[in-house]
Parts: C-alpha cells; sequence; structure tokens
C-alpha cells in the first residue's frame, strides 16, 4: 500500500512539501502483488533510505525536476509510435487495468 500524504508544488524556484491541495488527494494507493517485487528491488537501489525517504529521487538526492521524467517519457511515447499521448494517460490506463483485475 502508498499512502499518499504529502504533495510537492514548485514555486518562485523553490519545492514546498505540503499536504495535497483537496481531500481526495489525501489516498491508500493497493500495489498490485506481482508488482512489489519489482518495488522492492527499485526501492533497495534507488529509493532514499529511510521510512519518509523519496521513491523517485534525483540522481543528486532530493525532488526531482519535472523536465527530468518529460524527457525520458517524450522519448518512449516516440519510440512506441505514439506522440499523442500525455503523461497523465498512463494513470487512466493504470485505473482501467487496476479495475479490471
Amino acid at each position: 500500500m502508498i499512502r499518499v500524504r504529502r504533495a510537492v508544488v514548485r514555486a518562485d524556484g523553490e519545492v514546498i512539501v505540503k499536504k495535497p491541495k483537496s481531500d481526495a488527494g489525501v489516498r491508500d494507493i493497493a500495489i498490485p502483488p506481482h508488482l512489489l517485487p519489482v518495488l522492492a528491488d527499485h526501492t533497495a537501489t534507488h529509493a532514499a533510505p529511510s521510512k519518509n525517504g523519496l521513491l523517485l529521487p534525483a540522481l543528486g538526492g532530493g525532488h526531482m525536476a519535472p523536465s527530468t521524467l518529460s524527457r525520458v517519457f517524450y522519448r518512449a511515447r516516440e519510440a512506441a509510435g505514439r506522440p499523442d499521448l500525455r503523461f497523465h494517460d498512463l494513470r487512466h490506463t493504470g485505473a482501467v487495468l487496476a479495475a479490471q483485475t
């Protein structure tokens, strides 16, 4: 289970950690059992080592810049022949796959 209790926003070049902007943002996300080994490996290899450590930290530590993820995503969608995909579309796909199980 991933428990979302905080959100990160960027303002004036600063990273601000605060409560999510709505009550819906505070949520628990079930992790499908078949993904637990992958998540455990990722956490051991890449995540910051503490209870409140970042799951996806920047290479130098701290919060990842949005452009870091965008660069990789844009290359992947081009390679897949789907330049029309938006990053948020992955969330929709994930929700559909979760509902199907």
